[in-house]
């Protein structure tokens, strides 16, 4: 089940991915299309699409890793394989809820003095 899965997060990343460039290139060259984009992203269906997206990038990241590791011939157990696929589903939910909790924390940019600091001696 997670191997398909694995090559279904890999198209949905792909169309996703062309929809944020979309968004970042009317961003620097056409802010009509980027302000439409933008408050699309803020409605519930495009809340639900980023959520997905989310989803999609860091289960595919970790079960790339699962591939990877599998490929020098560890964990091919069944009991290894399935050990592995909680940890990816796991790892998943974990850094999906990290990155949506740090998305939604408001910025901290420190003050910047404008006047240069003198030393004098």
């Amino acid at each position: 089940m997670l191997s398909i899965s694995h090559r279904a997060t890999g198209v949905a990343l792909y169309f996703g991915s062309l929809l944020i460039v979309a968004w970042l290139v009317a961003a620097a060259y056409h802010a009509p299309l980027y302000h439409l984009l933008h408050r699309w992203m803020l409605t519930p269906i495009g809340g639900v699409v980023l959520l997905l997206w989310t989803l999609a990038f860091f289960f595919h990241f970790a079960n790339g890793f699962r591939h990877l590791w599998w490929d020098t011939g560890h964990g091919l157990t069944l009991r290894e394989v399935s050990q592995s696929g909680w940890i990816v589903i796991i790892f998943t939910l974990c850094m999906t809820g990290v990155a949506w909790w740090l998305a939604n924390q408001p910025l901290a940019i420190p003050s910047v003095s404008h006047a240069p600091d003198v030393i004098t001696e």
